[in-house]
């Protein structure tokens, strides 16, 4: 699953100050969300395990699937992709994103 797209920080910040707090997991002194996005029957993008139950706003889905590339999440396996930040309680930064697209959680690259 290569991609050539990196993720914006800002995004990610976003999806933290959006998400309901009981799609925050709290692990120590970090502060963790997973996200699922499909191109299967259109652009969605969730948090937690029940499809579409934490949707995000139509505004942050096509900013998300902008900057990860359909083409990617279309690669996944079930054509989608689930994404798992963290940061640490109360701060920006660092701020640590991973990709999986069925073969495994690697690191995704986030800009500015």
């Amino acid at each position: 699953m290569a991609n050539s797209n990196t993720l914006h920080t800002q995004t990610v910040l976003d999806i933290f100050a959006q998400a309901d707090p009981a799609y925050i997991q709290a692990e120590g002194e970090q502060e963790m969300l997973t996200l699922t996005c499909s191109v299967f029957e259109g652009r969605f993008c969730w948090l937690g395990p029940e499809y579409l139950v934490g949707a995000l706003s139509k505004d942050t889905t096509a900013h998300v699937i902008s900057e990860i590339g359909a083409q990617t999440i279309a690669n996944g396996a079930q054509n989608q992709v689930m994404l798992r930040c963290t940061k640490p309680k109360g701060a920006d930064a660092p701020l640590v994103c991973q990709i999986n697209g069925g073969s495994g959680w690697r690191a995704y690259p986030l800009s500015v």
